[in-house]
Order: structure tokens, then sequence, then C-alpha cells
């Protein structure tokens, strides 16, 4: 393997553990209704962007495929949010102001 693909290969994996991390995040909402299919989601799409490369491409289609059914059904939701609220997001801009400028 040459330096590029090693390269892109890492940022691969690391996109694939961000996604991880966010089946994990879906898994404990509790409040979110479709957490499991949310998970399997992010679960299947960590995989493909993880192990695709060495995997037979039939395995990867049927995640793609997996992935395309549970869009399709509505059972991917956002988990609860972590956003500050715009009450928030304003009082920080009025007292920070241009002073990160």
């Amino acid at each position: 393997m040459d330096t590029n693909t090693l390269i892109g290969e890492f940022f691969y994996i690391i996109i694939g553990i961000i996604f991880i991390l966010c089946g994990v995040y879906a898994l404990k909402d509790k409040a979110l209704k479709t957490r499991i299919p949310t998970a399997l989601f992010w679960f299947l799409l960590a995989f493909t962007f993880i192990v695709g490369p060495h995997i037979p491409r039939w395995i990867t289609g049927l995640c793609i495929l997996v992935i395309a059914g549970l869009t399709s059904m509505n059972q991917v939701k956002q988990p609860k949010s972590d956003v500050p609220t715009e009450e928030f997001t304003r009082k920080s801009a009025d007292r920070i102001g241009n002073k990160i400028f």
C-alpha cells in the first residue's frame, strides 16, 4: 500500500469511530423511541467505513441496503441533543462580543 492509501484508511477508521460513538449516544437516549434501529444504522455505517475494503462487496452492499431500509421506514431519528438554547447562545454572544476576533 502506498502512503496516500494508508492516510485515507486512517481517516476512514477515525470517521468510523465517530459513527460508533453516534450509535452509542443513540442507545443511551432512553427517550428515543427508535433507539435500536438508529444505533443499528450508525453501527452498520461505521462497519462499512472501517472494514469495507477488507470484506466482500456483497456484504457491504447488504449493509447499505439495511441502512437504506431503516432510513426509508423512518426508523432513524436524531437523539436528544446537547445543543444550547437560543437564549443561552445569545447571552454568551453578548458577553463575549467581538473579543474572539
